[in-house]
């Protein structure tokens, strides 16, 4: 037993794939290795899983979001900042408090699950009912934290309150150096999940207004660029000018290196619009949120500026065809 659980920690430390697993030729390593699969069918292959055991039922995300409720979390997402989030490791989360509202995004505090029984203590809600979400698993209310509702992917069911309770006992239980180990691997496997919010504070805390502001992201690098006054060499000038309009009287301006070319970038908001300028010689398209292209408003090839308008608040994206480099934008 004690084999086993260092070589969880092992590799929850440094998650492998499943062929990788399927490679380790170790006794010991049998009980992980059925974990493991046991965890990818009934994450990554929801559907099969979902036939399979009676109980677990796939729904899509909802407005209303309930105490007890376990939901699967999104593995990829990009955050408030324009960071790609990526986890290596599939989770569950049990939702352990009503939503609530921050400003502009919508939480709840929830506690991590984990199918790793072995490291169970009793700050650890234990649930034997395989039928529940495939097999046995404890819940981490030692490892409560914030996540943006957004993150909840699918609901896979519900537990009643009487069963979301701790042992009163803890303060006498002395836990082992495994159990230490174990909560450290799985705070920092769960760290994308608070981040979420995180991420938002940050944004909230760096604003450039009371209304809103604009964060630019370049390689997973963020710059919370000045607002600035228009001059006469700026996109946005040049622009108003061709177009016989006046120009912005201030705007937020970023710009990068890509593939060795520049490029420009200007963010304005005029009345309840905003509008993106950019400005290179590269092929670009801009992206929103959904990775939909954004067709240009307006064109101006003699200047190389391309003109987005009439956007909403959100992330974008300006990619290009020569590189997988990208350009993120939060515009609120």
């Amino acid at each position: 037993m004690l084999k086993q659980m260092n070589e969880i920690i092992k590799y929850l430390n440094n998650p492998v794939f499943q062929e990788d697993i399927q490679h380790l030729n170790s006794k010991a390593l049998s009980g992980l290795k059925d974990a493991y699969d046991q965890l990818n069918t009934s994450l990554l292959n929801e559907s099969r899983q979902a036939k399979s055991t009676s109980k677990v039922m796939f729904t899509e995300p909802k407005e209303n979001f309930e105490k007890g409720e376990i939901w699967l979390v999104k593995k990829n997402y990009v955050d408030y900042e324009g960071h790609k989030i990526k986890s290596d490791i599939p989770h569950y989360v049990c939702i352990v408090t009503d939503v609530s509202k921050l400003s502009d995004i919508r939480f709840a505090r929830v506690q991590p699950l984990s199918q790793f029984t072995e490291f169970c203590s009793p700050e650890d809600i234990l649930i034997k009912d395989q039928t529940i979400i495939g097999f046995e698993f404890i819940i981490e209310s030692w490892n409560e934290q914030p996540i943006s509702v957004e993150l909840l992917d699918k609901r896979i069911g519900s537990l009643p309150e009487s069963l979301l309770q701790i042992d009163s006992s803890t303060e006498k239980y002395t836990y082992s150096k495994e159990q230490v180990e174990f909560r450290k691997c799985e705070i920092q496997n769960t760290k994308y999940i608070r981040n979420s919010i995180l991420a938002y504070l940050s944004w909230n805390e760096h604003k450039q207004e009371d209304m809103g502001g604009v964060v630019f992201n370049f390689d997973n690098s963020v710059y919370y660029p000045e607002l600035v006054e228009v001059m006469p060499d700026s996109m946005n000038y040049q622009a108003a000018a061709k177009s016989g309009m006046n120009p912005e009287s201030h705007i937020y301006a970023f710009e990068q290196d890509i593939d060795s070319h520049k490029v420009e970038v200007e963010v304005f908001r005029h009345d309840k619009n905003l509008t993106i300028l950019v400005k290179t010689n590269l092929n670009i398209e801009l992206l929103d949120t959904n990775s939909e292209i954004i067709e240009p408003t307006m064109l101006w090839n003699d200047k190389n500026i391309f003109e987005f308008s009439s956007l909403s608040p959100g992330q974008y994206n300006i990619t290009t065809s020569s590189t997988q480099q990208t350009i993120g934008i939060r515009i609120q």
